[in-house]
């Protein structure tokens, strides 16, 4: 289920997740990323270290989920499909993204994937979703 509210950086936020692509006026010059990913957690800053940091060989394939303003910004839930050595790869995600003077400008991303195609049919047979477009 897709909700929709008006979130004004969503869609730079969004294209970001698409292309890997910062733009200087959505994206504070300092902007912090915290990266929670399976096993692993790193912190980057600014837009020349964010630049590529989500790359695909074509721009991903973003589906939007649940979005919820907050004080201070905005949490996106996030499913999104990347190419990467030819094969297709699965990611789901969380990002809780902060807001300051119109920029963002901190986002803690919280990251399943990446899921191969391997390991999305083990899912797909292990633990059926009940409710798949949740």
């Amino acid at each position: 289920m897709t909700q929709t509210v008006d979130v004004a950086l969503l869609p730079e936020f969004v294209r970001f997740l698409e292309t890997g692509e910062v733009a200087p006026e959505a994206f504070a010059a300092d902007v912090f990323f915290d990266m929670n990913v399976p096993s692993w957690r790193y912190q980057i800053q600014g837009h020349e270290a964010a630049a590529g940091l989500f790359h695909s060989a074509e721009p991903a394939r973003v589906h939007v989920g649940a979005v919820m303003k907050t004080p201070e910004g905005f949490v996106a839930e996030t499913d999104y499909e990347t190419i990467e050595h030819g094969a297709s790869v699965y990611h789901r995600s969380v990002s809780l993204v902060t807001v300051h003077d119109g920029q963002i400008s901190n986002v803690i991303h919280y990251c399943t994937g990446p899921w191969d195609e391997a390991t999305r049919a083990r899912q797909a047979r292990e633990a059926p979703m009940l409710r798949p477009d949740a």
